[in-house]
């Protein structure tokens, strides 16, 4: 796949427009409460869009895609159980209210007061260790992801050197994180997470909707119907032999969501960026409609491409991928 000059446009033209909000945010960022929780004066709907694009990145979407390619309609039966949980736990303010009492800015400046400097001094460790880990994993995925979709050659000459385009694509996407952080701190991450998250519900949308025009739903169902006896993609009660995404899956995701509530340290700003903690509950609320169209896309888009895997009327463009996927 290549980018045409539209494309590119799109995708620079809503980087343009999420750096001049970040240049704009500048003048925001007055004191280490606003470099840290953005002074803490972000409301729900703020809160909810933003930390929405926050916590989805690259990485997340390929696993989602590939969860839903591998359990179709069947796994979503099994989410809506879990979503029961999740509305639960938001709607109750399950960890926020204690936590906003604190009145700490990090979850580091927490574990001292909860506990010792010692314990934050430890955390701290096992934090930057595992960062280092996760950061020579999740910008190499983003990268591999960003160069196959666009169609970016596989190096570069610059000044008579042949330079691979992988760690080129990793500098530029984390030296665009870096930019955005050092330039306003919370304030400039939250304006800009807003207009991607803005940009990113207009994609799940219409992804969609342009899909349903393109494969009938009669197809859909005739590919779903070939998985194997056990292994269904349509009926929950049938996947006895799914292998990954099945009932414990999402087992095991409720016992960690509901334990590990506001733990994530890739969104901890967003935990105190809250006026208070209603507010701060409310954007929570308001996450789970706001998911709605994002769900929509990971759950469509891998059904589709299933549909033109297995079904003999996509065999031409089956083969075309297979082709694509053997180089």
């Amino acid at each position: 796949m290549t980018f045409t000059a539209l494309d590119w446009a799109i995708v620079l033209s809503v980087l343009v427009v999420m750096v001049t909000g970040v240049v704009m945010s500048r003048t925001y960022m007055r004191s280490v409460a606003d470099f840290l929780a953005a002074g803490r004066t972000a409301g729900r709907y703020l809160l909810s869009l933003s930390q929405g694009a926050a916590a989805l990145g690259a990485i997340t979407v390929v696993g989602l895609l590939e969860m839903n390619y591998v359990a179709g309609f069947a796994m979503t039966w099994w989410g809506f159980t879990m979503s029961v949980v999740v509305l639960i736990v938001t709607v109750s303010g399950w960890v926020i209210y204690r936590y906003r009492q604190t009145r700490a800015l990090t979850l580091a400046e927490f574990f001292e007061r909860r506990y010792s400097r010692r314990f934050r001094v430890f955390a701290g460790l096992i934090a930057f260790t595992s960062g280092l880990v996760n950061f020579g994993i999740f910008p190499a995925v983003g990268a591999r992801f960003f160069i196959h979709f666009t169609g970016l050659p596989s190096a570069v000459t610059i000044l008579g050197i042949e330079i691979s385009t992988f760690p080129l694509t990793m500098i530029v996407l984390l030296g665009i994180a870096l930019f955005f952080v050092f330039s306003g701190g919370q304030v400039a991450v939250i304006i800009a997470d807003f207009i991607q998250g803005l940009f990113m519900n207009v994609v799940f949308i219409a992804v969609p909707l342009y899909l349903m025009f393109v494969v009938e739903w009669g197809q859909v169902f005739e590919a779903l119907a070939m998985a194997p006896e056990n292994k269904s993609l349509i009926n929950p009660f049938e996947t006895g032999y799914v292998e990954d995404f099945n009932f414990w899956y999402f087992l095991i995701g409720v016992l960690i969501f509901v334990y590990g509530t506001m733990s994530w340290q890739g969104t901890q700003a967003y935990n105190a960026s809250a006026k208070s903690a209603h507010e701060a509950k409310m954007g929570g609320v308001l996450s789970n409609w706001r998911n709605f169209p994002q769900n929509l896309l990971i759950l469509f888009v891998p059904i589709i491409a299933y549909t033109v895997m297995h079904h003999p009327d996509f065999a031409v463009q089956a083969g075309q991928v297979n082709a694509v996927l053997d180089t």
